[in-house]
């Protein structure tokens, strides 16, 4: 096994783990107030959570692992290629808008947008060391004094910095990028498949969700985490979609939404006494 192809599963493993510093485990994404409201129901936990899981992945699931699919196919310009980055990165800019313009949520979008922020800024201090430009423009305020590991860069311009060069200009255009589209930058630069982006993408939504339900509800953590691969047919249907969209203009991307997902997130933002951010 080539090291491209050991780092591009191990940036697959790092986006999926929930013990990355991105913030992601305070995180709920509505649940904690579907919970209140009735829609999960702590007497049938594991019916209701799968139905409510089902729900979320072949409506905003889709949607976003689309966006993940299709930044991923337009991050890959290779290692030392940099010919391309500027046209690159003009694309995830408008990637950026169309994903607004399919979150309808206000707090959705602010949501997506801070993960998203944490992550870049995460991966990029983990991963290179910054230029001066972005060092000035978005680390430095935030985490100074934190170059790459042992302070040094990954190979310099035809290795890993070479290849990451549309995540770090996609954070000096956009001041909080989308999670979903951060997510699939980072994994088409190291060389990840649109279609394993989708999957990434898939995995960390019922993740978080189930993590979320284990300690909402206090459920058994194997029987809950074995509620996903019950959802293995629709999981394997959503990713093959959503991977489908990867080469298409970023305007027919899909727009699925979950409106009591989205009515729940902005109710649930006004509670004093909630466990989770959203």
């Amino acid at each position: 096994m080539d090291a491209g192809t050991v780092l591009s599963y191990l940036a697959v493993a790092m986006t999926t783990d929930g013990r990355f510093p991105t913030g992601g485990y305070s995180h709920s994404h509505g649940l904690e107030q579907a919970i209140s409201r009735g829609h999960i129901r702590p007497e049938d936990p594991f019916c209701s959570l799968a139905r409510w899981l089902r729900t979320q992945l072949q409506t905003v699931v889709i949607t976003g692992a689309a966006q993940s699919a299709w930044a991923a196919h337009h991050s890959a310009i290779g290692h030392g290629d940099l010919s391309a980055v500027n046209d690159r990165s003009d694309l995830l800019i408008l990637l950026d808008s169309e994903i607004d313009a399919r979150t309808p949520s206000p707090r959705a979008r602010e949501v997506s947008r801070s993960l998203g922020r944490r992550l870049i800024t995460n991966l990029l201090v983990g991963w290179t060391t910054p230029s001066t430009k972005f060092a000035e423009i978005r680390v430095a305020p935030v985490l100074p004094e934190m170059p790459g590991l042992c302070g040094e860069p990954f190979g310099g311009v035809d290795g890993i910095e070479g290849a990451l060069a549309p995540l770090e200009l996609l954070a000096i255009e956009v001041a909080s990028p989308h999670l979903s589209e951060v997510t699939g930058c980072f994994l088409g630069c190291l060389g990840t498949s649109p279609v394993e982006a989708a999957a990434a993408w898939c995995y960390n939504c019922l993740v978080s969700h189930v993590s979320a339900a284990v300690k909402l509800l206090g459920m058994d953590p194997v029987s809950a985490f074995g509620l996903l691969p019950s959802l293995g047919d629709i999981i394997s249907d959503v990713v093959a979609e959503a991977s489908h969209f990867a080469s298409r203009p970023a305007s027919e991307l899909p727009s699925y939404s979950f409106s009591l997902a989205d009515a729940l997130l902005e109710e649930h933002a006004t509670r004093k006494d909630r466990l989770f951010a959203s």
